[in-house]
């Protein structure tokens, strides 16, 4: 299940200032392969706080994500085929939504640990029927960055978690192609600079024997350059860039 692809416009001022390119769909997966005890190999599991690996299994009948095999324990999976950028963004698109209650659920995962070997690293978000919390792990430790009930998730919706940049690391969220709250960022000493994009679950999810997870993707971010334009030679050089012309 990989593709590749572009989404969106993408723009440059020709002088390397700074380049504006498409948000690029570098993996996907639709987890149609049946029954299973993990995703395959394009997929490596992660260890819990407890240097457990505790890899997600998959349904029968192709339905999808499930949850994980053990679910007492956080469960992660890294998306290994490709070479990751540290700009990145992971999305998940939700079958059964977990009721589980604020801080539970499932979510995309951005600059995670890039070996099954370590406990795991990175910037989560747990998504559920309650609420949402954005996260960063360091080895397998949860530190909070943000919970709210001020956005929730049901059946059907999708999250997407983008990650850019260092001091400070910047987040950007989207359920449903909408921005939720805007302006996360990480800049407490020992954030995580780069990574694979991945998901995870949680392991007070509540799922039974349904589809947490539907499908997701993984890609790059576009490089917007230089924040100060001021150095455009021309005004309508400027301008055309902005408008998204060149």
């Amino acid at each position: 299940h990989f593709r590749t692809g572009v989404t969106g416009s993408g723009v440059a001022d020709g002088a390397g200032r700074g380049r504006w390119v498409a948000m690029t769909v570098l993996a996907s997966d639709t987890f149609s392969g049946g029954s299973s005890a993990d995703l395959g190999a394009n997929w490596d599991a992660t260890r819990n706080a407890a240097n457990s690996l505790q890899p997600m299994k998959l349904t029968a009948g192709g339905l999808g994500l499930a949850q994980g095999t053990n679910n007492t324990q956080d469960s992660s999976e890294s998306y290994n085929a490709i070479t990751w950028p540290d700009d990145q963004y992971s999305q998940v698109t939700f079958g059964d939504i977990s009721t589980g209650g604020l801080g539970t659920g499932y979510g995309p995962y951005v600059r995670m640990t890039p070996k099954n070997e370590a406990k795991f690293n990175g910037y989560l978000i747990d998504c559920s029927s309650s609420g949402f919390a954005l996260r960063r792990v360091n080895d397998g430790i949860f530190m909070r960055l943000i919970e709210s009930t001020a956005t929730t998730f049901a059946n059907g919706d999708t999250v997407r978690l983008e990650v850019r940049g260092d001091s400070p690391v910047r987040f950007k969220m989207f359920k449903n192609g909408v921005e939720f709250a805007p302006g996360q960022v990480d800049t407490i000493p020992g954030y995580h600079t780069g990574g694979r994009a991945g998901l995870r679950h949680s392991s007070t999810t509540q799922v039974g024997t349904t589809v947490g997870i539907d499908s997701w993707e993984g890609g790059s971010l576009p490089f917007t350059g230089r924040s100060d334009l001021s150095e455009f030679p021309k005004p309508k050089h400027r301008a055309a860039v902005l408008a998204g012309q060149i």
